[in-house]
């Protein structure tokens, strides 16, 4: 169920609109900001945005939504495919055989 359909919401211009839950919310569509900061923090619309986005109508959803977000920058990412990882034995060395041993830290006991 779409909680946020019972929502009150007061436009105060047409890219700034209050969303009337148990507390009153700032949302502006203009900044991409929201007053419970979780648009701002998750760079996508939180629920008071898409409330306030379906209540303007103007724009589909996707157009609020940064690019990192979308399923063509996820295609774009992989085009160029995964480097397998070689066999990680060969990553353990035997310090008998190799002159790159990192040996540890120096650590200077305390006195008493």
């Amino acid at each position: 169920m779409d909680m946020w359909c019972h929502w009150s919401v007061s436009m105060s211009s047409e890219t700034l609109l209050e969303i009337h839950v148990e507390k009153s919310v700032a949302v502006d569509l203009e900044n991409g900001t929201c007053s419970c900061h979780q648009w701002q923090i998750n760079s996508f619309p939180c629920s008071h945005a898409l409330a306030a986005i379906q209540k303007v109508g103007d724009l589909h959803v996707y157009a609020y939504i940064e690019y990192f977000h979308t399923c063509q920058n996820y295609i774009e990412a992989y085009t160029h495919g995964i480097q397998p990882i070689p066999n990680i034995d060969k990553f353990y060395v035997d310090a008998t055989t190799s002159s790159a041993v990192v040996q540890p830290p120096l650590v200077r006991r305390p006195s008493g």
